[in-house]
């Protein structure tokens, strides 16, 4: 199972995946369990997208209040969810620590990850350069230190999450949210996890953590996941949490010398069963 899912990436562990559906091409299997595409061989990768924002223009407060009462109108405005683009502050993302398994959890990324974080970078960088384009670029342990500074910053802003995999205590790879858009109550998911880790549930199980945590936790609509189409093993994991493929987006994401398509998926909260 290999890591890498999705577009640019953010400095450090993480691949960058787009946070808004593709202008993609029409897909047949669209109204259709993404699980029936076929199960496929897994990579992983996790970074940072942009998030979607509105320009956060001071408006008359006569003007706040048809709008508010607008999106109230609309089932937008619940009570104690966090509104972003309009005049609201997002809140910090103070999630600490999800469950993953009995023996695995994901952490909050801390300052003193970032060494042996770049150490499992080093160790595999062969393997996971395949998929993930920032690779190369991660060459020192400044770089991760610069990606776990703008990690923290991302979750204060409220804009995303960077998780640690840990196993047995040990240091396993990242996932997280890449991104949070909380006008649209939604989120993008990446993750990556070293070579010899693969194939024993671990990505699955932490996407699915954090999948339950932005439903449970978070209260959003949706979730996206986007991966290389050839990367088999990473489109895997949506498909079999039950994601919708959304569709192709051509030349999606530049990888060393080449462009990858990617394939975007969706799981909306209504679809959601929770097997765990």
């Amino acid at each position: 199972m290999r890591v890498a899912a999705s577009q640019a990436t953010s400095q450090s562990g993480l691949v960058r995946h787009e946070d808004a559906h593709p202008r993609a091409l029409a897909d047949p299997a669209r109204q259709q369990p993404a699980r029936q595409l076929g199960r496929l061989p897994l990579r992983l990768g996790v970074g940072q997208a942009p998030v979607s924002a509105h320009d956060q223009l001071p408006l008359p407060e006569a003007l706040r209040e048809r709008v508010d009462q607008d999106r109230n109108r609309r089932g937008e405005i619940r009570e104690g969810h966090p509104r972003r683009g309009y005049h609201s502050e997002v809140p910090a993302l103070e999630i600490d620590e999800l469950r993953v398994d009995a023996d695995s959890v994901l952490r909050a990324v801390r300052d003193d990850d970032a060494e042996p974080l770049f150490a499992l970078v080093d160790a595999h960088r062969a393997y996971l350069r395949e998929w993930l384009p920032w690779v190369d670029a991660n060459s020192e342990v400044a770089y991760t230190r610069r990606f776990i500074e703008r990690s923290r910053d991302q979750k204060q802003k409220g804009e995303g999450w960077v998780g640690v995999v840990l196993s047995a205590g040990e240091h396993c790879g990242v996932a997280g949210y890449n991104s949070v858009d909380w006008d649209n109550r939604t989120c993008t998911i990446g993750y990556w996890l070293r070579a010899d880790r693969q194939g024993r549930g671990l990505a699955t199980g932490s996407c699915r953590a954090l999948v339950r945590a932005a439903f449970n936790v978070l209260d959003l609509n949706s979730v996206r996941i986007s991966a290389a189409t050839k990367n088999w093993r990473s489109r895997a994991i949506p498909e079999r949490l039950g994601f919708m493929m959304d569709g192709v987006l051509r030349d999606a994401e530049w990888l060393y010398d080449h462009f990858v398509d990617h394939a975007f998926y969706t799981l909306l909260r209504s679809e959601w069963k929770d097997a765990s």
